[in-house]
């Protein structure tokens, strides 16, 4: 039996930028923008929550 451990979402913190947060958790930053239905320009805000799977 394999288990993932890596998170399924993450909240986005001060600071943050898709780039870094696609680097920090092993996705391709366009992965990570069609997961989220996110255009070049999405606007992060603190506390919002994106999906990483």
């Amino acid at each position: 039996m394999t288990t993932n451990s890596s998170p399924s979402t993450y909240t986005i913190k001060n600071g943050d930028n898709l780039y870094r947060i696609a680097a920090n958790n092993n996705i391709s930053l366009a992965k990570l923008k069609q997961i989220n239905h996110m255009t070049d320009d999405a606007n992060l805000q603190p506390g919002q929550t994106i999906r990483l799977k």
